[in-house]
């Protein structure tokens, strides 16, 4: 659970960087579930983002990531709802929204460190970054991220997002 926590971490510190109060909410929500002492900040290898325009969008979009893990013996992570329930302790949702709608922390990762992690902490509800992390090879990562990039744009328009960078809002994705 902590290697998934810092993968996580790592991926949300990228796409959020930019915004300092999204920031500050999160390092205070990750506190708070105890995750702060143990990361050790690896980053992703690449990343990417993409919209996928409303609940349809997003049920389509997990059902792929699990699609992803059955066909690629990994272990699928679904840890929105208590993402949620963290970000929703130190206040990070205006009263009138539903953390537990709006949150997207989800991912497929192999024993040995190969997978995606996805989320939208930060970003609108149907915005989705991803970033991808390194296995025992870098050829057989290289494939894989290329299957997963091709798979999602097969239904949406995926943006790779550069290293060093984060997600940014994008044009009507809501």
């Amino acid at each position: 659970m902590r290697h998934v926590a810092r993968r996580l971490f790592s991926l949300w510190v990228n796409n959020i960087m930019s915004n300092a109060r999204a920031f500050c909410l999160l390092f205070s929500a990750l506190s708070i579930a105890g995750l702060s002492g143990c990361v050790s900040g690896k980053r992703p290898i690449s990343m990417a983002e993409l919209c996928v325009g409303n609940e349809a969008g997003l049920s389509q979009f997990k059902a792929l990531f699990e699609g992803l893990a059955k066909e690629n013996n990994m272990k699928y992570i679904d840890n929105s709802k208590e993402t949620a329930i963290e970000l929703s302790a130190v206040k990070a949702f205006p009263s009138e929204q539903n953390a537990e709608n709006h949150v997207i922390n989800l991912g497929v990762v192999r024993r040995d460190g190969l997978g995606v992690m996805a989320g939208n902490v930060g970003l609108s509800r149907y915005q989705i970054a991803i970033g991808f992390s390194e296995g025992d090879g870098i050829n057989g990562t290289n494939k894989f991220t290329a299957d997963v990039v091709h798979r999602l744009r097969w239904h949406w328009r995926v943006d790779i997002i550069p290293l060093g960078t984060g997600a940014l809002p994008m044009r009507g994705c809501n």
